[in-house]
């Protein structure tokens, strides 16, 4: 399997709408987001998403198999710190690898505009913990009852990676 991972664009909303609400609605654990609170929105949402984020999409061929967004913090003293969200892989790709491309897409694509990059992940996630840790991620923290889901509290591992960028100073 060839795997070509690229920026979304707009026309894309359809795809990305696709695989977002497959993830929200097969791990709501795993996002702040939830898919009662999207499911309803129009695809033009979902193009207004691509164009204020900057989300990748893992492909095999014409199939999307993998999303990975990237967010920068606004404002002079955190515009040095980024942010890896949306992470999914889908099921029939899990496994092979791609989930780590896609967060050192995500990485190279975040490495000259931020000096850091954070993430939250369920600490009861082990796979996903184990890929950021593959991927240079470190835990520097845990966040008790970050989400609730379905009245069950879901603990979340802050986790960083520093990264050695070209970021200049504006």
């Amino acid at each position: 399997m060839t795997l070509a991972i690229r920026q979304l664009r707009p026309d894309d909303a359809g795809g990305y709408r696709d695989i977002r609400l497959e993830a929200l609605k097969a791990h709501p654990e795993a996002y702040g987001a939830s898919y009662e609170g999207v499911a309803d929105r129009p695809e033009s949402y979902f193009a207004d998403s691509i164009g204020k984020l900057d989300i990748f999409g893992a492909f095999i061929g014409e199939r999307q198999v993998g999303l990975a967004a990237f967010v920068r913090n606004e404002g002079r003293k955190q515009e040095h710190i980024g942010h890896l969200i949306q992470m999914y892989v889908r099921p029939e790709a899990r496994g092979s690898g791609f989930g780590l491309r896609l967060v050192e897409h995500v990485i190279a694509h975040a490495t000259p505009l931020v000096e850091q990059l954070l993430l939250g992940v369920a600490t009861e996630n082990a796979p996903a913990i184990r890929l950021y840790e593959k991927a240079g991620f470190e835990v520097y923290g845990t966040e008790p009852r970050a989400l609730r889901v379905g009245g069950r509290y879901i603990d979340e591992y802050l986790m960083v990676r520093f990264l050695e960028g070209t970021r200049k100073e504006e």
